[in-house]
This record gives C-alpha cells, structure tokens and sequence, in this order.
C-alpha cells in the first residue's frame, strides 16, 4: 500500500478507536505513533522528538503554576470575592460564575478550573436551593469561551501553534485567537443570559449529598497565597509581553520553578500537575501529523477534497467545508487531537489551493475548540455530565447554539484577520 494511502487509513482507524472508546485517546495516539514509525511513514529516530518540545515545556509549566494557584487557596479566595460583590440572585450568580470561570481559565486549564469551582458552586446552588445542573454547564461553556482569549487558553491553541511552527509558518501570537474569542464570549454571555437560560433543565431545587459543599473553613497559608498571586500575575505578563530574551515556555517553567521553591506547590505535587497523559497525548499525534504530512496523505485528502468539492477552488467556500469538517470532528473527538490531525490536512488545502496556509489552520484552530454540544469534546464537559444530572441532548440543546455561533464568527472574522 502507497505510503500516503496508509497514513490516511492510519488517521481513520485512530478516529475509529478513539470513538469506540475502547482505549484511550492517549493510548491510541501512542499505538498510532509507533505504527506510523515501524511502517517507516515517520523516521523511529524523531517520532517522539515533540516530548522534549518546547511545546511540551510550556505546557508543563503552566500545570505548575495553576496548580499552585489553587492548592495555596488563592483561587478559592478569588470566587469567594467575586460572588460576594456580584450579587445573589440565581441569574446573578450564574453570571458570577460563568465570569470567575473565563478569567480562571486565562492561567489554568479548564479542566483544573472546573474540577476547583464545583464544590463552591454547589455550595450556592444548596443556599439559593437551585438545580446544580443550571450551573454547571454555563459554568463549563463560559471556561471554552474563555479558552479562545489567549494562546495558553486551551492545550488545543498550544497544538495548534506546534503544527506551524513545524510546517515553519508564523507562529499565532499571544491574543491572536481573541479575534474571535471576544466576539465569541460577549454574544455566548448574551446568549446563556436570555434565550439560552430558558434551555438550561428546569429548576427543581437543589438535591446534592451533604457532604458536597465546600470547606470554606478549610485553613491556607496567607503569605504562600501571597507569593502565589505575585508569581502568577508576573508569568502570565511576562508571556503577554512576549519578550524577545523570555520565550513562553521559559516564562511559565520560571514561575513553577519559584513557586516550587517557594513551598507553594510540594515538588512532588508539581510534577503529578504536569498532566503526563496530555504530554503523551500531543506527542503521539503530533507523530502521526507528521507521518501524515511526510509520505504526502495530506495532499492526497486536500486533493480529494477539491475533486469532491467539484473543483471550487474558492477559499471562503473551502473555509466554510473545512469549519464544519472541524466543528464535527471535535464533538467527538478531544479538541487537542482534533487539531493535531487536522492541521497539517488544512496546510496541505491551502497550498493545493494557494490560499494562506495560516488562515486555515486558525479555522481548525477555533472550530476544534467548540465542543460545546457533547459530553465528550473535552474532559471538562464530561466532569460536569453526572453532578449536572445532564443527558446526551442536554448538551445538544444547550451547546449546538454555540457552536453554530462559534463557527459563524470563525467564518467571517478570521478571512478578514489572515487574508486568504
């Protein structure tokens, strides 16, 4: 079999597997990667060449110094603030919450940030005796949004980034995906407040276990809260700066390094944050991108795609097939691994097509980020599915809106930002 042939058989027998569930994602990659190597689609000696990435630094840096931000009890006293002043109406609070959770996840990932605040949030629903599940997936949804403001937002911009930077394209800058992440969270905030608040399950008052509510008596340290704050404030400028002489990852692995130092995270902590599994996950289809990309299936589906499309060459036509190709992918498939398989296809439609390559891989970038319509687009949303009390089309109710907004601004901005 034609070596472009089988790394494309590859990409679907992975997409099969991770959508059986029968293995997981992480595993799946790897098992892909190997088979990409021992196929000799990928040289053995640089398949897993992206763990020692800087890719990979950055990542691990950033689990640190989230981490940090809540076990010293800062980000509990951050929600505690922020509810205080907002008020205590359940509309009130849903609004409280949906903002602690995109500004939670400009500095740590979603995941982190919905797993810390659904004690707290539960804890509210019990006083104002309101179904937890009008919370959460506000709560979820508003951490995607916030996902789409800046580089680090979500590991699925950070793919992103690698897949051009090994195709040697320009590299996305610190704000570049909140051209449509701003848009994105003013009109989902709209959204859920009106017409999307009426979709949420109905309110039958709260029934969570007793042991549920959190321990606001629980004692931290003020001053390595103190540090904490200093520590985090000062990464996530210095990566908003981009200095010349301070690359990202070496701003995040400093400011976890200090904070390790510090005592505010046990340096045993600090290692089990750096999330080994999402390390292993990049690394193995970042291998299969690669294989893809190296024995020419990229341009064998970009040449498919354009005999299929009955030869419209017309970018924004192409912008449109390949959003909705992504916004599918991604609803069933993590948004990491979506973006990973898809952005080296995307470079190839470009070029066949002598469109930006650029462009398209932002489309990839923003339409893989909106899993908002199922439970298994991102492990933050099925955190959420059980204590939320939440169905399969639950999710489809309340996140399809979404994401069809998600991928009407994607369509219309990014053409006008990245010109085709």
């Amino acid at each position: 079999m034609p070596k472009d042939i089988l790394s494309i058989v590859v990409i679907l027998v992975v997409i099969v597997v991770m959508l059986s569930e029968k293995l997981s994602i992480t595993l799946t990659a790897l098992i892909g990667a190997l088979f990409c190597g021992f196929a000799g689609l990928v040289p053995m000696s640089s398949l897993f060449s992206t763990m020692g990435s800087t890719t990979s630094m950055l990542l691990i840096g950033l689990g640190i110094v989230g981490d940090a931000f809540f076990r010293t009890g800062l980000g509990h006293k951050v929600s505690v603030f922020l509810l205080n002043k907002i008020g205590k109406s359940e509309k009130a609070v849903c609004f409280s919450v949906m903002l602690l959770s995109l500004l939670l996840t400009l500095v740590a990932n979603i995941t982190s940030v919905v797993v810390t605040l659904l004690p707290l949030v539960k804890s509210l629903c019990k006083e104002l005796d309101v179904s937890v599940g009008r919370m959460l997936y506000p709560m979820v949804a508003s951490g995607g949004f916030g996902g789409a403001l800046t580089l680090v937002g979500s590991v699925a911009n950070i793919t992103g980034n690698e897949v051009l930077a090994e195709a040697g394209l320009p590299e996305m800058g610190f704000f570049d995906v909140a051209w449509v992440g701003v848009p994105l969270a003013i009109l989902g905030f709209a959204w859920m407040l009106t017409i999307g608040w009426k979709l949420l399950p109905p309110n039958t008052g709260y029934h969570g276990e007793p042991g549920e509510e959190l321990d606001s008596q629980k004692n931290y340290n003020p001053k390595k809260m103190k540090i904490a704050a200093v520590v985090t404030v000062l990464t996530v400028a210095a990566m908003m700066l981009q200095l010349d002489w301070l690359p990202l990852y070496a701003a995040a692995l400093t400011g976890g390094i200090v904070l390790i130092l510090t005592g505010c995270i046990s340096e045993r902590d600090a290692w089990r944050a750096t999330n080994m599994s999402t390390l292993l996950l990049i690394t193995g289809l970042m291998a299969i991108a690669s294989a893809v990309t190296q024995s020419g299936g990229g341009q064998r589906i970009a040449g498919w795609v354009v005999t299929l499309l009955g030869g419209n060459t017309n970018p924004y036509f192409l912008t449109i097939v390949l959003g909705v190709v992504c916004t599918v992918l991604t609803s069933f498939l993590s948004n990491t691994a979506a973006v990973a398989l898809m952005g080296p296809v995307a470079i190839s439609i470009a070029n066949s097509i002598g469109a930006n390559p650029v462009t398209m891989v932002m489309v990839v970038v923003i339409t893989c980020n909106a899993c908002f319509a199922t439970p298994m687009g991102g492990v933050a949303y099925t955190v959420v599915a059980k204590p939320g009390n939440y169905r399969f089309m639950d999710y489809v109710r309340m996140g399809l809106p979404l994401t069809v907004l998600n991928l009407v601004i994607a369509i219309v901005v990014l053409p006008l930002v990245w010109k085709f």
